[in-house]
Order: C-alpha cells, then structure tokens, then sequence
C-alpha cells in the first residue's frame, strides 16, 4: 500500500480539532497526496455510497493539504450525503479522512473479486486504464477489461498487463477478501512491476447465495423466473408459495426462493421432466440447466439422498380422464368445473371462520396441502394436459399442410374460457362507462379512489377479480380489494381507447383464428384434426383458472389472518408478513414476538428488492449466465421471440403497475415480467418486451393471442431502453434493437 495516515473519527470530539493540525504539522510531506474520506455510514455490507463525499487528488504543501482534510470533512453534510442517509435511514455517523500519498503509476484501476453484474463468485472482473485511475472513474478513458474464471482469462479491449501480472493481481484480491470475511471491491495501481491497493470495500450488489446443507456444490433455479415475479417475496409469501408448489425445505434467499435441484439432474426421467418444464417457461433456465448437464463429472459426483421436492402422485388417472373428455367431446365439464370450484371458496370461506388462533395458521397449511392434492386429480387438469399435447399434434399438421409453424398462436386468438382474457374485456367495458363521463375521469386522473362513484359495474368487477394484483403469488401483495389504485392506473390506461375497443379486439381475434382453423381444415380434410382444433380451443383457456381459484382461496386466507392479526393486537398488520407459519403460530397464540428482528427484515428486504436475482446459481456463489444464438444486428438486446412480427414504435417502461396509467395508444411495454393483473394492459399497446418469460408465460401467451409482437428474456431490459426510446421489436428472432 502507498504511505498514508489516517485522521481517524475521533475529530468529531470537541477537543480534537487542534490535535490533528499539529500532529500533521509535524510530518514531512513533501510528496503529493490524495485525500479522501471515509465514513461510518459509507462502504457497508448493504450501501456502498461511492462518490457521494469528496475526495481530493494531487494535493501538496501543509496548507494545501490542510484545507483539503477541512473541505472533505465538510463533505459529510454536502447536499448527496444528506440524502443518501435519509433515503437508507442511516441516523449516527462520523467520518475519518485519509491522507494517501500519490503513485504515478503505468496502469491503475478496479478488481472486483466477484462479477458484480452476474454475482457470480468465481469470477473475477478487472478494469485497466494507463495513468491514474480517476481516467476509469470519470469515463475520460475506455478501459481495458479481464474476466479470470477457473484461471482462464477473457480480455476486451487492449492487452495492456501480462497474464502473469494478472494473476498475481487476481491472488492479491483473494487475500484482500480472505483478510475482510467477503467480496470486494479494490482500487490498485501498476507502478515498477508492483502493485499497490488504493481502497477496498465491501461490493454491495451481490445477491445472496443460497446455503448448502451437507457441504456438497448444490445447483438452484429461482422459482419466481418461473412464477413470472421477480420481487421479492416476504417471508408468510414464501411459507404459501413452498406450500403452493409442493416444494420441501426450500433455500429462502434474497428475499427469493431457490430450489435445489441437484439430486434431480442425476435421474433422467426428473431432469427431462425439469428440461420440458423450463424450455416453456424460461428458455435461459433451460440452457442453464442444459449447461450444467455438461458438467459430466460433477453430476457423477452429486450424493444420493431425498429429492427438494415431489412429484405429484396417481396424475395418470387424471390425464386418462381428460383423453375421455376428448374422445367424448364432452364441454359439459367446463361448467361443472366452474360450479365445483365456485361451491369450494364458499366452503372454505364458512369453514375457516370456525378457526382461530394458532389453530387458524395450521389449518391453512392443510387446506392449502389438500387443495394441492385436489387440484392434480381434477378431470379439468387432465384435460388442460391433454390440449398441450394436442397443440403439438396441430402444430406438425400446420407444418406440413399449410407450411405455418407458428399456427397455435393464430388459432388460440380471443379462445373461450380464459377468465385472465374475460377479466381485461369486462375491465375494458368499465372504462368504456367512465369514459361517457367526463367529470369522474377528471376525478380518477386527479387521484381520486373512491369507487363508489364508479358504479355498480366496478363494485362487481372487485367480487370478481379483487382477490388479484401483481405480484399475486406472494399473498402479502396488497389485492385489488385492498388498495384500487393499480387497478385505478390500468382503468385510465384504458380511456386512451375508443368505446368498445376490448370487444373489438376479442372478435377480430375470432375472425382471424376461424380463418387460419378454415385454411388448414380445406387443406388437411381431417376429422380428427377438426376435433383436435374444437377441443383445444375449448379447454386450452381454462389453463389459468386453476391459479384463478388459488388467488381466491388465498384472499380467504387473508382476510381471516389479517382479522386474527387484529384482534390479537400486533404491533402492525403488516408484522405478520415477515413470519414464517412458526412464528405465526406462536404469535397467534398470544406468546412474545420479536419485533426486533422484524424491523431489521424489513431494512434487509429494501435492500434485497434492488438486487438482481440469478436464475441458475449453485451454493458457492458460482452463476451460470447464458445467452442466446440470434440473427439479431449488432448492439441489438437478445432475448427470446415468443410473438411473430416485428413493430417499431416508442417504448414505454414500467416496473410497476400503479405506473400503467402513464402507458399511450401505440406505445411497447418495456417491463420486468407481466401476470394477470397485467392482462387489460395489453389492450393499449403495440408490443411487449420483458426481462422475464417463456413461450407459455402469461405475457407470452396474451401477446400472441392479441398479435402482438413479443421478445422476452431480455437481461437488463428496463435498464437498457428509456420510456420514449424509438424501438424495433423482433418478435421471430427474438431481438431489440434501439434506434437513432
């Protein structure tokens, strides 16, 4: 390190002022001296507040120096320090300043021990530029870049230091994190064939790696790329989504869950199973996956023992059940299925007012078991099983009759029984009533919420679908019920439209699905192909009901814990979304609750929302980051085209609902992932583009339904493209490009 001193805290003390003037008046600088700060409230495991206090470079002579020492401890309270600390909560601090003497070095820069973009642990990511390192900082010099894995190294940029230098560097990093307990990152400079270590701090975007329970290397996926959420999830949410998904043990982590699916990638027929199950879902999963398959010695090396999770039990029953279905061609039990569900959230909702306390918390953990159970041996599940496989069939026999591989998208236009598609036309309706009526629309634009003056018809639409939200996976989501103002924001978004515009929609995408079912039909002359078609539109849309009617017992479940939260009297009712079924249990039965450790979850979990989770990463912190092969043109954003066509138009970026309002005819959503909730959205705009999704994602599906072009799996998508940003969407190859 260079020579340096330390003006520690302490000079917040009354008395120490003139000590340190006189202690520095006795030192010899004759050199040229760098003076920076270094605060209590800065560089800490959660907030590395770089850059928001002053630093002074190229300082010499006592005077100069100590000017330079008074200006950067009057930094603390410059206008960027006071807002960072009241923006994190941070309400005690104190500064020291250190005094560096300067290097003039051949080459300077940073090493971030871990890729601070991937979070992946085993990379090292190295920044070089000639000269001092203020060049990298201030953006007056590209730099060269290295990226050392496994001990290969990639390079961008001009080959400025010797592999061999780069290693050492690479080592003197190791000891630096070793030496602190974790990641860093480290400024450095190349001076002589030495080394010197500027600053080290801690690197505070890293996501959280899960823990591996016997010391063996665990391979993750993340269950919300899969659930289409991405947020975070508190606590209580995780306990119901574990329940949900019939996962064992899952790795709470980040505020996200992670299932271990190590054991799994050894049996064949569960790794196919996940394989299938990802490549629909999230096609970057699957090749994450597909990557660590090739690992061919680590997967020999994985240990027997108990699968993460289990698979559902007697499912072939069910799917006999709805080949039945099919060869009948009975549609009667599309209403039964309604009729049953309805009389189910009638049961629960008389059943569960007889439960309280921490009796209330164990029956919806059977309940919710049991639905589980049920839900796998309804005929209506096999049914929704048997129009997936059926959609294959069509798809081969559109290929070779009509030469259209992408027919399934036509033909599940505006399909019946969709209750995600019925709730964006009966939303759209509403709008079409307020938008005959001037004075509420100024009403609702100028925040107003009181739905009453909406009318009866938005009264009906909450019974209906206020059980829903975004986010709606995670049961501490506020619904619809509970706060209107998303809803409020998609409803405005529809008033850019002409009466009767989701209808309209609806029944050109019936002319356009009957056209393409004509063309195939006169070509192929099949009757089982003709059934095939019948049946798939029939019973492909209910596909959503099953989580529709899951949201609604949720809301049930709600509402009773959120009685039971106040008739008890804790603290806030929000307290109890940050316990597990444990400690909810407990604090039902009246014994003490930590609401110490509450408060500090809720300050771990502000930070958790701003972090990037990965979808593949195993439990030494490595990350499998993969991309995609794609004619897409140079600088284009690559993800995966799930909805033909190509558009041009202006982007329009959200991250969050209650921001819909703001969204203008012939605009592209740029988003992080879309669900239901989202679905009325769809109907004012002209394309979509996500972080998150699939083939058969919600957002996927819709777009194709109203022929919207679609590219999802686009890494850093709401980062990378700005709300009016001219945009070309390639829906086919799957790319975005953004345009002068």
């Amino acid at each position: 390190m260079p020579v340096g001193y330390v003006i520690t805290t302490k000079v917040f003390d009354e008395k120490y002022p003139i000590e340190w003037e006189t202690e520095l008046s006795s030192l010899s600088l004759n050199g040229i001296y760098a003076v920076r700060s270094s605060s209590t409230a800065e560089d800490m495991p959660a907030n590395s507040f770089a850059g928001q206090q002053d630093t002074y470079l190229n300082i010499s002579g006592l005077e100069n120096i100590k000017n330079a020492i008074n200006n950067c401890f009057a930094s603390i309270n410059n206008e960027r320090a006071l807002h960072y600390r009241e923006k994190n909560g941070i309400h005690t601090f104190s500064m020291a300043v250190v005094l560096q003497e300067m290097v003039a070095p051949e080459y300077s820069g940073v090493m971030f021990t871990a890729d601070p973009s991937s979070s992946d642990r085993l990379t090292t990511i190295i920044e070089a530029v000639s000269g001092l390192g203020e060049e990298l900082v201030s953006g007056r010099k590209i730099p060269t870049m290295y990226k050392i894995k496994n001990g290969n190294i990639q390079k961008s940029g001009e080959n400025k230091i010797s592999d061999e230098k780069i290693y050492e560097l690479v080592q003197i990093g190791n000891k630096i994190q070793n030496s602190f307990g974790s990641e860093q990152d480290i400024e450095w400079c190349l001076k002589d064939d030495t080394f010197y270590i500027v600053q080290a701090r801690p690197i505070t975007t890293l996501y959280p790696k899960p823990q591996s329970s016997d010391g063996f290397k665990r391979c993750y996926y993340s269950m919300g790329h899969l659930q289409m959420m991405t947020n975070t999830i508190l606590p209580l949410g995780g306990e119901f989504l574990s329940l949900m998904m019939g996962t064992e043990s899952p790795s709470f982590c980040g505020g996200r869950i992670y299932v271990d699916i190590t054991r799994h990638l050894k049996s064949l027929f569960r790794r196919n199973l996940l394989l299938w199950e990802f490549k629909g879902f999230d096609k970057r999963i699957y090749d994450g996956v597909q990557e660590v398959l090739q690992r061919k010695e680590y997967i020999r090396s994985i240990p027997k023992g108990e699968f993460s999770f289990k698979l559902p039990k007697n499912i072939l029953p069910t799917i006999i059940m709805g080949w039945k279905t099919y060869i009948k061609n009975d549609v009667s039990v599309i209403q039964k299925y309604f009729r049953r569900m309805e009389d189910s959230v009638k049961e629960l909702e008389k059943e569960i007012a007889n439960h309280h306390e921490g009796e209330l918390v164990s029956f919806i953990e059977r309940d919710i078991q049991n639905n589980l159970v049920k839900a796998f041996r309804d005929p209506i599940w096999g049914c929704i099983s048997v129009a997936r496989v059926i959609a294959s069939y069509i798809k081969k026999k559109s290929e070779k009759y009509i030469g259209e591989n992408d027919i399934i998208s036509e033909i599940g236009k505006s399909i019946p029984n969709n209750i995600t598609s019925e709730m964006g036309i009966e939303l759209g309706r509403i709008a079409d009533i307020v938008r005959r009526q001037p004075e509420l629309v100024d009403y609702l634009k100028n925040g107003g919420e009181d739905i009453t003056k909406i009318g009866t018809e938005f009264s009906a639409f909450l019974n209906k679908y206020g059980c829903r939200c975004s986010g709606e996976i995670d049961i501490t989501k506020p619904r619809y019920s509970e706060e209107h103002k998303a809803l409020i924001a998609i409803l405005l978004a529809d008033l850019n439209q002409p009466d009767g515009h989701a209808d309209i929609i609806f029944e050109r995408g019936l002319k356009e699905s009957q056209k393409v079912i004509d063309e195939l039909l006169m070509k192929a002359k099949s009757k089982v192909l003709k059934k095939r078609i019948l049946f798939y539109r029939n019973f492909w849309g209910l596909r959503e009901a099953p989580k529709y009617y899951m949201m609604r017992q949720f809301w049930v479940y709600k509402q009773a814990l959120i009685k039971e939260a106040k008739r008890l009297g804790i603290r806030n009712i929000d307290d109890i979304y940050y316990m597990d079924f444990k400690e909810l249990k407990s604090a039902f039965c009246g014994n003490k609750i930590n609401y110490e450790k509450i408060d500090k979850m809720k300050i771990d979990y502000n930070h958790y929302e701003i972090l990037n989770p990965p979808r593949i990463v195993f439990s030494d912190g490595e990350v499998i980051k993969t991309f995609h092969d794609t004619k897409a043109p140079n600088n284009s954003l690559v993800g995966i085209g799930v909805s033909k066509g190509t558009i041009i138009g202006r982007a329009r970026v959200i991250v969050d609902i209650f921001n819909a309002k703001d969204i203008q005819q012939g605009e592209i959503l740029v988003t992080r992932f879309t669900d239901p909730s989202w679905t009325p959205v769809f109907l004012s705009i002209i394309g979509l583009v996500t972080e998150v999704g699939g083939m058969v994602t919600h957002g996927s599906v819709v777009a194709r339904e109203y022929g919207l072009p679609a590219v999802v799996g686009v890494d850093n998508a709401t980062k990378s493209i700005c709300t009016g940003d001219m945009i070309r969407v390639n829906g086919e190859d799957g790319w975005v490009e953004i345009l002068p």
